[in-house]
């Protein structure tokens, strides 16, 4: 009993864009897409069946592991930026149960044209919050035409929950409060939500 939902959150404000020094040329969006890789390649999610060659390591798959209980991990990517009225959420895959699935997904991450596109400064604001609550949404199943996570019960250990955000900034949108929504969060795996 091993699964585990998880939603990565990541930040395409225009600071995403940012080379730093460090990084050889890398942007910071670059940087948390990397990490996002990182993650799903050394997760639990299974391959499609009828897959002949591995995602991630680009190796010749020759069986397919029985897995009769179901113990996978399923993974969402949803990223966030926002303006002055709020923050601008898009999901990019609700809880996909393949590694293929998930690498696209966050491969197709990209900062939008309002928020420092060709041409233009790091404009944009960070609205953490309203990925969490949209990550949190998807868990619970509250986002229309996407499946929710196996379990809704926060008392139930399995699978478990995971919210992972990739951000290089701070809550500049305030609407939704990224720390209201995490007190719900926490209220809720307490049983008191």
């Amino acid at each position: 009993d091993n699964a585990t939902e998880i939603v990565l959150v990541v930040d395409r404000s225009g600071s995403m864009k940012r080379v730093d020094d460090d990084n050889a040329g890398e942007t910071r969006l670059d940087g948390a897409k990397r990490a996002c890789r990182a993650l799903i390649c050394n997760s639990q999610l299974p391959q499609p069946e009828g897959s002949t060659t591995d995602p991630c390591s680009g190796e010749k798959i020759v069986t397919s592991p029985a897995n009769p209980k179901g113990e996978f991990d399923r993974i969402a990517v949803v990223s966030y930026a926002g303006d002055e009225n709020g923050a601008a959420t898009h999901i990019h895959c609700g809880l996909v149960a393949t590694r293929t699935e998930a690498l696209g997904a966050t491969d197709s991450i990209e900062i939008s044209e309002e928020c420092g596109g060709e041409g233009k400064q790091y404009g944009c604001y960070t609205g953490i919050g309203g990925g969490i609550k949209v990550a949190y949404e998807l868990l619970q199943g509250k986002i229309d035409g996407y499946e929710g996570a196996r379990s809704t019960d926060p008392r139930t250990a399995w699978p478990r929950k995971l919210i992972v955000v990739l951000t290089d900034g701070y809550e500049n949108v305030c609407d939704p409060d990224p720390e209201e929504i995490s007190t719900t969060i926490k209220a809720d795996r307490l049983g008191e939500g």
